[in-house]
Order: structure tokens, then C-alpha cells, then sequence
């Protein structure tokens, strides 16, 4: 009877703990959210949808469903900042597929951003670091990765 009552509750804490994955054909509601970072060469902008958090085990590391940076200055219009994908190989499919979401925003001067990306886990490859260089009238003059 003892042997039977542990495996019941064995069982029981094994089904309390499962991934909640949304069902099949299920659209899932996300959660739209905003950062902002005041830098001297402007204003970044953060923009992402959220998953819901009863899916985040199910949907993996990265909590954000997409999200997207933008950059806002005095008299300019604004434009979206070059991503960690778009910097990198096409041909790198760990960072290809990869979702990556801002970690850490640091002004780096009168005129340049460094940006922190983490794509979800704990690796060497789950962190990019880009650095965004302004020139004197506004303009991205240098990009890339570190």
C-alpha cells in the first residue's frame, strides 16, 4: 500500500511541474511592452510582445515572442537599429533562429550605443554585444559586433 501511495504521488508532482504548451492551433495571445534608454544620441526604443507566462517553459528561454529597437533623434526620423541577425552570417544558423531580446543598453558617448542581446540559454553563443556608431550629423556610421 506504501508503494502504491508514493508512486501515486510521484505521479501527481510529476503532472503538477509539465510544460503548459498552448494547443494545436491555438493563437496565442502575446503582450505587448515597451522600453525606453536615454542615450545623447538619442532615444532607444525597445518594442515586443511578450509570451504568456503559463507557455514560457514550453516556448523556451527567451520570454519575448518578438521584439524590435529603434532609435529616435532631435530633427531625424526614426529608424530601426541593424539586429543581431541582420549583422550576422546568414549561413550561422544558431544565431539565424534564434529570437534575441535586449539585455542592456549603455551610451557609449556623444555618439554611440552598446547594445547586449541574449538569445535565450547559457552558452558562449547565447550573448551578442553590438556596438552602434553615430556620425557628427546623426547618421549609423559604423556597426557590428563584439
Amino acid at each position: 500500500m506504501r508503494r502504491l501511495i508514493s508512486a501515486g504521488l510521484l505521479l501527481y508532482s510529476m503532472v503538477a511541474i509539465a510544460d503548459v504548451c498552448p494547443s494545436k492551433g491555438e493563437t496565442i495571445q502575446t503582450i505587448a511592452y515597451t522600453k525606453s534608454f536615454q542615450c545623447p544620441i538619442g532615444t532607444i526604443h525597445v518594442e515586443g510582445a511578450a509570451n504568456p507566462e503559463k507557455y514560457q517553459s514550453c516556448l523556451g528561454d527567451v520570454p519575448a515572442a518578438k521584439e524590435q529597437v529603434w532609435l529616435t533623434r532631435k530633427g531625424l526620423p526614426s529608424e530601426i537599429l541593424p539586429s543581431v541577425r541582420s549583422l550576422s552570417p546568414e549561413d550561422n544558423a544558431l544565431i539565424q533562429h534564434k529570437l534575441w531580446v535586449v539585455a542592456k543598453v549603455a551610451c557609449d558617448g556623444p555618439t554611440g550605443i552598446h547594445i547586449d542581446f541574449w538569445g535565450g540559454g547559457n552558452c558562449d553563443q547565447c550573448t551578442k554585444s553590438v556596438e552602434y556608431e553615430f556620425d557628427g550629423h546623426g547618421g549609423l556610421k559604423n556597426t557590428h559586433i563584439k
